[in-house]
Protein backbone atom coordinates (compact mmCIF):
# COMPACT_ATOMS: atom_id res chain seq x y z
CA UNK A 1 0.00 0.00 0.00
CA UNK A 2 1.19 3.39 -1.13
CA UNK A 3 1.48 6.82 0.88
CA UNK A 4 -1.53 8.07 -0.81
CA UNK A 5 -2.99 5.24 0.23
CA UNK A 6 -2.54 5.24 3.31
CA UNK A 7 -3.19 8.79 3.78
CA UNK A 8 -6.42 8.54 1.89
CA UNK A 9 -7.69 5.68 4.40
CA UNK A 10 -6.58 7.63 7.52
CA UNK A 11 -8.51 10.80 6.61
CA UNK A 12 -11.51 9.05 5.73
CA UNK A 13 -11.02 7.55 9.28
CA UNK A 14 -10.73 10.49 10.91
CA UNK A 15 -14.10 11.89 8.83
CA UNK A 16 -15.62 9.11 10.57
CA UNK A 17 -15.01 9.88 13.81
CA UNK A 18 -15.72 13.52 13.31
CA UNK A 19 -19.21 12.28 11.86
CA UNK A 20 -19.80 9.97 14.52
CA UNK A 21 -19.08 12.67 17.49
CA UNK A 22 -20.96 15.13 15.03
CA UNK A 23 -24.32 12.87 14.86
CA UNK A 24 -24.06 11.61 18.62
CA UNK A 25 -23.96 15.76 20.15
CA UNK A 26 -26.66 16.43 17.94
CA UNK A 27 -28.77 13.50 18.71
CA UNK A 28 -28.05 14.09 22.28
CA UNK A 29 -29.03 18.04 22.18
CA UNK A 30 -32.30 16.92 20.53
CA UNK A 31 -33.22 14.85 23.31
CA UNK A 32 -32.67 17.18 25.76
CA UNK A 33 -34.95 19.61 24.14
CA UNK A 34 -37.50 17.15 23.59
CA UNK A 35 -37.12 16.44 27.71
CA UNK A 36 -37.81 20.23 28.14
CA UNK A 37 -40.74 19.75 26.78
CA UNK A 38 -41.97 16.98 27.86
CA UNK A 39 -41.40 18.12 31.30
CA UNK A 40 -43.13 21.40 30.77
CA UNK A 41 -46.43 19.56 29.29
CA UNK A 42 -46.22 17.19 32.69
CA UNK A 43 -45.22 20.38 34.80
CA UNK A 44 -42.47 17.84 36.63
CA UNK A 45 -40.75 19.75 39.24
CA UNK A 46 -38.63 18.56 42.26
CA UNK A 47 -38.80 19.04 46.29
CA UNK A 48 -37.99 22.82 46.28
CA UNK A 49 -40.72 23.56 43.58
CA UNK A 50 -38.14 23.90 40.89
CA UNK A 51 -39.12 23.30 37.23
CA UNK A 52 -37.47 21.04 34.61
CA UNK A 53 -35.97 19.06 37.25
CA UNK A 54 -36.03 16.05 34.86
CA UNK A 55 -34.09 18.37 32.46
CA UNK A 56 -31.15 19.36 35.32
CA UNK A 57 -31.07 15.37 36.06
CA UNK A 58 -30.13 14.28 32.76
CA UNK A 59 -28.05 17.25 32.79
CA UNK A 60 -25.76 15.78 35.20
CA UNK A 61 -26.14 12.40 33.75
CA UNK A 62 -24.77 13.80 30.60
CA UNK A 63 -21.83 15.21 31.79
CA UNK A 64 -20.99 12.29 33.36
CA UNK A 65 -21.88 10.38 30.09
CA UNK A 66 -19.74 12.75 28.55
CA UNK A 67 -16.94 12.31 30.66
CA UNK A 68 -17.03 8.47 30.81
CA UNK A 69 -16.92 8.40 26.56
CA UNK A 70 -13.95 10.49 26.61
CA UNK A 71 -11.86 8.51 29.12
CA UNK A 72 -13.45 5.21 26.88
CA UNK A 73 -11.87 7.02 24.00
CA UNK A 74 -8.71 8.14 25.55
CA UNK A 75 -8.06 3.90 26.69
CA UNK A 76 -6.72 1.10 24.19
CA UNK A 77 -9.97 -1.20 23.54
CA UNK A 78 -7.60 -3.96 24.04
CA UNK A 79 -7.80 -3.34 27.79
CA UNK A 80 -11.57 -4.09 28.08
CA UNK A 81 -10.19 -7.92 26.54
CA UNK A 82 -8.18 -7.94 29.77
CA UNK A 83 -11.40 -7.18 32.00
CA UNK A 84 -13.96 -9.20 30.11
CA UNK A 85 -14.21 -11.91 32.72
CA UNK A 86 -14.59 -9.35 35.46
CA UNK A 87 -16.91 -7.25 33.45
CA UNK A 88 -18.73 -10.13 32.83
CA UNK A 89 -19.09 -11.11 36.48
CA UNK A 90 -19.78 -7.59 37.82
CA UNK A 91 -22.56 -7.33 35.50
CA UNK A 92 -24.36 -10.79 36.69
CA UNK A 93 -23.87 -9.74 40.12
CA UNK A 94 -25.71 -6.92 39.66
CA UNK A 95 -28.41 -8.55 38.08
CA UNK A 96 -28.96 -10.60 40.81
CA UNK A 97 -28.88 -7.93 43.63
CA UNK A 98 -31.77 -6.22 41.43
CA UNK A 99 -33.66 -9.23 42.86
CA UNK A 100 -33.13 -7.68 46.94
CA UNK A 101 -34.95 -4.16 45.52
CA UNK A 102 -38.21 -3.14 46.23
CA UNK A 103 -40.38 -3.83 43.29
CA UNK A 104 -40.83 -0.65 41.20
CA UNK A 105 -44.58 -1.19 39.55
CA UNK A 106 -44.39 -4.74 39.82
CA UNK A 107 -40.72 -4.91 37.74
CA UNK A 108 -36.86 -5.25 39.33
CA UNK A 109 -34.61 -3.01 37.29
CA UNK A 110 -32.91 -0.78 39.14
CA UNK A 111 -30.33 -0.96 41.73
CA UNK A 112 -30.03 2.13 44.65
CA UNK A 113 -27.16 3.60 44.61
CA UNK A 114 -27.38 6.81 47.31
CA UNK A 115 -29.44 9.26 46.13
CA UNK A 116 -29.92 7.99 42.31
CA UNK A 117 -30.37 4.48 40.80
CA UNK A 118 -28.82 2.41 38.18
CA UNK A 119 -30.06 0.15 35.78
CA UNK A 120 -27.45 -3.05 35.40
CA UNK A 121 -29.29 -4.45 32.33
CA UNK A 122 -27.52 -1.42 30.69
CA UNK A 123 -24.00 -2.83 31.93
CA UNK A 124 -24.85 -6.30 31.07
CA UNK A 125 -25.44 -5.34 27.02
CA UNK A 126 -21.61 -3.98 26.97
CA UNK A 127 -20.23 -6.68 29.04
CA UNK A 128 -21.93 -9.44 27.26
CA UNK A 129 -20.38 -7.84 24.09
CA UNK A 130 -16.88 -7.86 25.49
CA UNK A 131 -16.97 -11.02 26.69
CA UNK A 132 -18.17 -12.84 23.46
CA UNK A 133 -15.73 -10.99 21.72
CA UNK A 134 -13.18 -11.29 23.83
CA UNK A 135 -13.72 -15.38 23.85
CA UNK A 136 -14.29 -15.33 19.85
CA UNK A 137 -10.74 -13.52 19.30
CA UNK A 138 -8.99 -16.14 21.52
CA UNK A 139 -10.59 -19.01 19.81
CA UNK A 140 -10.91 -17.75 16.36
CA UNK A 141 -9.40 -20.47 14.33
CA UNK A 142 -11.20 -23.46 16.19
CA UNK A 143 -14.32 -21.56 15.52
CA UNK A 144 -13.97 -21.36 12.08
CA UNK A 145 -12.54 -25.04 11.17
CA UNK A 146 -15.26 -26.27 13.22
CA UNK A 147 -13.23 -27.70 16.21
CA UNK A 148 -14.78 -25.62 18.66
CA UNK A 149 -18.69 -25.13 19.39
CA UNK A 150 -20.07 -21.83 20.54
CA UNK A 151 -22.35 -23.81 23.34
CA UNK A 152 -20.48 -22.00 26.40
CA UNK A 153 -20.80 -18.89 25.19
CA UNK A 154 -24.71 -19.40 23.98
CA UNK A 155 -24.92 -20.54 27.68
CA UNK A 156 -23.73 -17.96 29.68
CA UNK A 157 -25.70 -15.16 27.19
CA UNK A 158 -29.03 -17.59 28.18
CA UNK A 159 -27.95 -17.04 31.64
CA UNK A 160 -27.95 -12.85 31.34
CA UNK A 161 -31.11 -12.99 28.75
CA UNK A 162 -32.64 -14.96 31.27
CA UNK A 163 -32.03 -12.87 34.69
CA UNK A 164 -33.01 -9.85 32.38
CA UNK A 165 -36.47 -11.35 31.60
CA UNK A 166 -36.67 -12.16 34.76
CA UNK A 167 -37.11 -8.75 35.67
CA UNK A 168 -38.81 -8.18 33.71
CA UNK A 169 -37.36 -6.31 31.04
CA UNK A 170 -38.20 -8.31 27.17
CA UNK A 171 -36.85 -5.76 25.00
CA UNK A 172 -33.25 -5.67 26.38
CA UNK A 173 -33.56 -9.53 26.37
CA UNK A 174 -34.37 -9.73 22.65
CA UNK A 175 -32.03 -6.87 21.72
CA UNK A 176 -29.21 -8.79 23.87
CA UNK A 177 -30.00 -11.82 21.97
CA UNK A 178 -29.42 -10.16 18.52
CA UNK A 179 -25.68 -9.01 19.47
CA UNK A 180 -24.67 -11.87 20.91
CA UNK A 181 -25.74 -14.03 18.13
CA UNK A 182 -24.09 -11.46 15.57
CA UNK A 183 -21.14 -11.18 16.92
CA UNK A 184 -20.62 -15.05 16.89
CA UNK A 185 -21.99 -14.85 13.67
CA UNK A 186 -19.48 -12.22 12.54
CA UNK A 187 -16.09 -14.41 14.28
CA UNK A 188 -17.43 -17.74 12.21
CA UNK A 189 -19.21 -19.89 14.37
CA UNK A 190 -21.24 -22.97 13.26
CA UNK A 191 -24.15 -21.11 11.58
CA UNK A 192 -26.51 -24.22 12.24
CA UNK A 193 -26.16 -24.04 16.17
CA UNK A 194 -26.55 -20.60 15.50
CA UNK A 195 -29.73 -21.04 13.52
CA UNK A 196 -30.81 -23.57 16.06
CA UNK A 197 -30.28 -20.78 18.63
CA UNK A 198 -32.44 -18.30 16.99
CA UNK A 199 -34.84 -20.99 16.19
CA UNK A 200 -35.38 -21.91 19.72
CA UNK A 201 -35.72 -18.03 20.97
CA UNK A 202 -38.08 -17.34 18.56
CA UNK A 203 -40.19 -20.86 19.37
CA UNK A 204 -40.01 -19.87 23.67
CA UNK A 205 -41.06 -16.07 22.50
CA UNK A 206 -44.32 -17.91 20.39
CA UNK A 207 -45.08 -20.20 23.51
CA UNK A 208 -44.76 -17.08 26.01
CA UNK A 209 -47.16 -15.15 24.25
CA UNK A 210 -49.81 -17.73 23.92
CA UNK A 211 -49.38 -18.18 27.63
CA UNK A 212 -48.88 -14.96 29.49
CA UNK A 213 -52.29 -13.30 28.62
CA UNK A 214 -50.57 -9.34 28.56
CA UNK A 215 -48.33 -10.75 26.03
CA UNK A 216 -51.08 -11.55 24.22
CA UNK A 217 -52.81 -8.96 24.81
CA UNK A 218 -50.13 -6.54 23.88
CA UNK A 219 -49.45 -8.50 20.73
CA UNK A 220 -52.94 -8.33 19.89
CA UNK A 221 -53.51 -4.90 20.54
CA UNK A 222 -50.74 -4.25 18.27
CA UNK A 223 -52.23 -6.45 15.19
CA UNK A 224 -55.81 -4.95 16.00
CA UNK A 225 -55.37 -1.79 17.97
CA UNK A 226 -59.08 -1.16 17.56
CA UNK A 227 -60.37 -4.32 19.05
CA UNK A 228 -58.05 -4.07 21.73
CA UNK A 229 -58.59 -0.41 22.94
CA UNK A 230 -57.32 -0.61 26.80
CA UNK A 231 -53.86 -1.69 25.43
CA UNK A 232 -53.37 -0.15 22.55
CA UNK A 233 -53.88 3.36 24.33
CA UNK A 234 -50.55 3.67 24.48
CA UNK A 235 -49.68 3.25 20.86
CA UNK A 236 -52.62 4.92 19.44
CA UNK A 237 -51.53 8.01 21.96
CA UNK A 238 -48.57 7.97 20.37
CA UNK A 239 -49.90 7.69 16.76
CA UNK A 240 -52.21 10.76 17.69
CA UNK A 241 -49.01 12.92 19.07
CA UNK A 242 -47.37 12.32 15.47
CA UNK A 243 -50.43 13.26 13.54
CA UNK A 244 -50.53 16.18 15.60
CA UNK A 245 -46.98 17.02 14.62
CA UNK A 246 -48.10 16.77 10.75
CA UNK A 247 -45.02 18.19 8.70
CA UNK A 248 -44.87 21.58 10.18
CA UNK A 249 -44.85 20.56 14.16
CA UNK A 250 -47.81 21.52 16.18
CA UNK A 251 -47.47 24.55 17.97
CA UNK A 252 -46.42 24.74 21.68
CA UNK A 253 -49.50 25.56 23.84
CA UNK A 254 -51.77 23.04 21.69
CA UNK A 255 -48.67 20.53 22.44
CA UNK A 256 -48.58 20.82 25.93
CA UNK A 257 -52.45 20.41 26.13
CA UNK A 258 -52.29 17.14 24.45
CA UNK A 259 -48.90 15.89 25.31
CA UNK A 260 -50.53 15.36 29.25
CA UNK A 261 -52.49 12.17 27.23
CA UNK A 262 -48.82 10.40 25.53
CA UNK A 263 -47.57 7.72 28.10
CA UNK A 264 -43.92 7.05 29.23
CA UNK A 265 -43.10 10.48 26.62
CA UNK A 266 -39.45 11.22 27.84
CA UNK A 267 -38.01 7.27 27.53
CA UNK A 268 -39.91 4.66 25.20
CA UNK A 269 -41.95 7.42 23.36
CA UNK A 270 -39.54 10.68 23.17
CA UNK A 271 -39.78 10.46 19.08
CA UNK A 272 -42.79 10.74 19.28
CA UNK A 273 -42.37 13.84 21.29
CA UNK A 274 -40.07 14.69 18.90
CA UNK A 275 -42.32 14.23 15.95
CA UNK A 276 -45.44 16.33 17.73
CA UNK A 277 -43.23 19.49 18.14
CA UNK A 278 -41.07 19.27 15.09
CA UNK A 279 -43.34 17.27 12.82
CA UNK A 280 -42.20 15.19 9.89
CA UNK A 281 -39.24 16.86 9.46
CA UNK A 282 -38.19 16.52 12.70
CA UNK A 283 -38.28 12.96 12.67
CA UNK A 284 -36.68 12.64 9.55
CA UNK A 285 -33.66 14.04 11.07
CA UNK A 286 -33.40 11.87 13.76
CA UNK A 287 -33.39 8.80 11.34
CA UNK A 288 -31.22 10.24 9.41
CA UNK A 289 -28.98 11.14 11.83
CA UNK A 290 -29.24 7.42 13.31
CA UNK A 291 -27.91 6.54 9.56
CA UNK A 292 -25.14 8.46 9.56
CA UNK A 293 -24.04 7.39 12.84
CA UNK A 294 -24.24 4.11 11.14
CA UNK A 295 -22.27 4.12 8.57
CA UNK A 296 -19.55 5.92 9.93
CA UNK A 297 -18.92 3.49 12.84
CA UNK A 298 -19.05 0.63 10.23
CA UNK A 299 -16.74 2.60 8.64
CA UNK A 300 -14.60 2.29 11.64
CA UNK A 301 -14.94 -0.91 12.13
CA UNK A 302 -14.22 -2.09 8.92
CA UNK A 303 -10.64 -0.79 9.07
CA UNK A 304 -10.15 -2.25 12.16
CA UNK A 305 -6.66 -3.87 12.27
CA UNK A 306 -7.39 -6.73 14.48
CA UNK A 307 -10.63 -9.05 14.56
CA UNK A 308 -10.82 -8.47 18.61
CA UNK A 309 -11.55 -4.78 18.19
CA UNK A 310 -13.70 -5.83 14.75
CA UNK A 311 -16.12 -7.91 16.80
CA UNK A 312 -16.42 -5.44 19.84
CA UNK A 313 -17.14 -2.72 17.07
CA UNK A 314 -20.04 -5.01 15.83
CA UNK A 315 -21.72 -5.81 18.89
CA UNK A 316 -22.07 -1.93 19.57
CA UNK A 317 -22.96 -0.90 16.36
CA UNK A 318 -25.70 -3.63 16.76
CA UNK A 319 -26.84 -2.91 20.51
CA UNK A 320 -27.42 0.92 19.38
CA UNK A 321 -28.81 0.50 15.80
CA UNK A 322 -30.88 -2.32 16.31
CA UNK A 323 -31.67 -0.56 19.53
CA UNK A 324 -32.51 2.42 17.71
CA UNK A 325 -34.60 0.70 15.17
CA UNK A 326 -36.51 -1.50 17.27
CA UNK A 327 -37.87 1.65 19.38
CA UNK A 328 -38.44 3.77 15.78
CA UNK A 329 -40.66 0.86 14.68
CA UNK A 330 -43.26 0.31 17.61
CA UNK A 331 -43.45 3.91 17.89
CA UNK A 332 -44.37 4.05 14.79
CA UNK A 333 -46.82 1.15 15.42
CA UNK A 334 -44.79 -1.17 12.68
CA UNK A 335 -43.47 -3.76 15.22
CA UNK A 336 -44.80 -5.03 18.93
CA UNK A 337 -41.42 -5.02 20.74
CA UNK A 338 -42.02 -1.87 23.74
CA UNK A 339 -39.78 -0.26 26.45
CA UNK A 340 -36.88 0.23 24.91
CA UNK A 341 -35.80 3.79 25.33
CA UNK A 342 -34.41 5.42 21.86
CA UNK A 343 -30.24 5.78 22.02
CA UNK A 344 -28.94 9.21 23.43
CA UNK A 345 -32.71 11.08 23.10
CA UNK A 346 -34.82 9.10 25.72
CA UNK A 347 -34.64 9.87 29.39
CA UNK A 348 -32.28 7.70 31.58
CA UNK A 349 -28.84 8.14 33.10
CA UNK A 350 -27.95 4.46 32.89
CA UNK A 351 -28.21 4.12 29.20
CA UNK A 352 -26.94 7.36 28.64
CA UNK A 353 -23.69 6.51 30.31
CA UNK A 354 -23.16 2.96 28.87
CA UNK A 355 -24.04 4.23 25.61
CA UNK A 356 -21.36 7.11 25.84
CA UNK A 357 -18.53 4.34 27.07
CA UNK A 358 -19.68 2.35 23.64
CA UNK A 359 -18.93 5.46 21.45
CA UNK A 360 -16.19 6.05 23.45
CA UNK A 361 -14.50 2.08 22.39
CA UNK A 362 -15.85 3.00 18.84
CA UNK A 363 -13.80 5.74 18.58
CA UNK A 364 -10.55 4.03 20.34
CA UNK A 365 -11.35 1.24 17.74
CA UNK A 366 -11.05 4.37 15.09
CA UNK A 367 -7.77 6.03 16.61
CA UNK A 368 -5.80 3.01 16.75
CA UNK A 369 -7.15 2.30 13.20
CA UNK A 370 -5.42 5.55 12.22
CA UNK A 371 -2.23 5.12 13.98
CA UNK A 372 -2.08 1.10 12.79
CA UNK A 373 -2.42 2.36 8.56
CA UNK A 374 0.98 1.82 7.31
CA UNK A 375 2.12 -0.14 10.33
CA UNK A 376 0.87 -3.63 9.18
CA UNK A 377 0.60 -4.66 5.62
CA UNK A 378 -2.78 -4.83 4.24
CA UNK A 379 -3.09 -8.59 3.57
CA UNK A 380 -2.04 -9.13 7.05
CA UNK A 381 -4.71 -6.89 8.43
CA UNK A 382 -7.47 -8.65 6.08
CA UNK A 383 -6.02 -12.05 7.71
CA UNK A 384 -6.82 -10.77 11.24
CA UNK A 385 -9.74 -9.17 10.74
CA UNK A 386 -13.00 -11.73 10.69
CA UNK A 387 -14.97 -11.08 7.63
CA UNK A 388 -17.88 -8.35 7.62
CA UNK A 389 -21.53 -8.37 8.82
Amino acid sequence: MNHKTMRTQAANLFQSIALMRMTVLMLTAIGVLSLAVAALAHGWQDSAGEPFDIVKEQLMWLLAASLAGVAAASVDYHWWKKAAPWLGGIATLLLVLVFLEKPDDGSCRWLTLGATRFQPSELAKLAMVVCLAAWADRRIDDLRTGKLNPTYPILALALIVVLILMEPDKGTGILLVIAGLTVLFAAGADRSILTLTALVVILVSIVHIQLNPLAMGRFLAWWEPAANPALAFQAEAAFQALQRGVCGGAHLNALIKAHAVLPEAPTVFILATVGEYLGCCGIAVVILLFVLFYSSAVRIVTHTPDRFGHLLGIGIIVLIAVQAFLNVTYVMGIAPIRGLPLPFLSYGGSGLLVTFIEVGILESIGQRAIWAIGDIPETERLEKRSNPV
